[in-house]
């Protein structure tokens, strides 16, 4: 099932598209993983996000993602799997502490009826 539809944050001014990714935006959504887990998990060795770079692409390409854009920039994404578990989220540097996080989140909710998330746990 695809959807695509307006998120409008008001606090931003303008409105923005929540999407299910195209599969040709993988690396966009693998870089903003990768740079985000190496900034804000600074005590974990970087080589621990290199070796694990496949892997994760490759589970979040076997669950439901959608992204978060601003004029046609991805600078957002959460990955659910199909028992609703919230497996990542992540937002751009540039626009966190703006509530999109939340508005992913809430979006997410209304889109599947006011569904019930989980963080799911990675196993190693």
């Amino acid at each position: 099932m695809y959807y695509n539809f307006l998120v409008n944050a008001k606090e931003r001014g303008v409105k923005h598209l929540l999407k299910q990714f195209n599969k040709k935006d993988i690396d966009i959504i693998m870089k903003l993983w990768k740079d985000n887990n190496q900034k804000y998990q600074s005590f974990i060795n970087n080589e621990y996000w290199i070796n694990n770079y496949i892997k994760t692409r490759d589970e979040f390409l076997q669950n439901n993602i959608y992204v978060y854009t601003e004029s046609a920039k991805i600078l957002a994404y959460i990955v659910v799997n199909n028992n609703n578990q919230i497996i990542d989220i992540q937002v751009s540097t540039q626009i966190q502490r703006e509530g999109i996080g939340k508005l992913l989140i809430e979006k997410l909710k209304r889109m599947m009826n006011y569904g019930f998330f989980r963080i799911g746990k990675r196993e190693r």
